[in-house]
């Protein structure tokens, strides 16, 4: 790969991280990265919104957080966050679309280059195995993910 041109991607959690390295800097800092090698993430039903921390999941997950915001992505969009494609299922009940279009609203009013989609009748898994050779013709998720990550990685 090219190091000067990095992007990065995740599904559900892995989307949540992929969002916190790429807006946070001090995951890159910690490593020796500068923030502008991060040409574009991509989160596809990711959890970037959770004002609470109810629940077994999420209170054994930030179990021990020195602050109560440390893990909230919305806080970390600012300038100088890279271009950001974001994606949900409109049927998605495992991580709930408003969260992607709370991240995307975060970073567009940062003026961050924004895609965002919410596929109507995808469920949380879906947005994942419509990028399969086998079923991207279920959905325009693969061709614009794709135009999107070619363009910011200077391929297009």
């Amino acid at each position: 790969g090219d190091s000067s041109r990095i992007i990065l991607v995740g599904h559900s959690a892995g989307a949540y991280n992929a969002a916190m390295v790429a807006l946070d800097p001090r995951y890159l800092q910690a490593v020796g990265v500068e923030r502008d090698r991060v040409k574009a993430f991509a989160g596809l039903a990711g959890p970037y919104y959770f004002p609470n921390l109810d629940g077994p999941i999420l209170s054994q997950t930030f179990a021990g957080a020195p602050d109560d915001r440390i893990y909230q992505t919305l806080d970390y969009a600012g300038p100088g966050s890279p271009a950001a494609f974001l994606v949900a299922g409109g049927a998605d009940r495992t991580v709930r679309p408003r969260n992607t279009e709370r991240l995307a609203e975060a970073l567009r009013k940062e003026g961050v280059e924004v895609e965002s989609h919410i596929y109507p009748g995808q469920s949380h898994a879906d947005v994942l195995i419509n990028l399969s050779r086998t079923l991207r013709g279920r959905s325009p998720e693969h061709g614009q993910l794709t135009a999107f990550l070619r363009r910011h990685a200077g391929l297009a």
